[in-house]
């Protein structure tokens, strides 16, 4: 059973506690639709076998609006996530997430931390693995 994935943006596993993780390369750039094609396909990958992950973006460098746009428009319905912790960098990327979250409102809990203790504590309540 294969539990981690490599796309051109990103390092994704699961770890020994059942949390998926999402790793973005040093100083990625997500500039277009295929990119983001490709990210999807290994998150949905992860998601088979759990339902709660971990999105690192210390490293991102940028996200395009296309790629944004592609995220919201092409959501599999049937991929079960139960909860995404996101860790960023600065309090001013996590203000900066926030305001984002507030407009595009995903149908599952999402939360911006600059910690990772306290990222994975908060996963740890949706925790149920699939």
């Amino acid at each position: 059973m294969k539990h981690q994935w490599q796309t051109s943006l990103a390092d994704l596993y699961i770890d020994q506690e059942g949390t998926g993780w999402c790793v973005f390369h040093e100083q990625a750039e997500m500039d277009g639709q295929e990119e983001a094609e490709e990210l999807q396909h290994a998150l949905y990958e992860v998601l088979t076998y759990t339902a709660v992950l971990l999105t690192d973006i210390r490293k991102l460098r940028r996200v395009s609006k296309k790629a944004r746009d592609y995220f919201t428009t092409h959501v599999d319905n049937s991929v079960q996530i139960n909860a995404n912790a996101i860790l960023c960098d600065s309090l001013l990327s996590r203000t900066i997430g926030n305001l984002f979250l507030k407009l595009e409102k995903p149908d599952y809990p999402i939360k911006l931390f600059t910690s990772m203790e306290e990222a994975l504590s908060w996963l740890r309540t949706y925790a149920a693995t699939k």
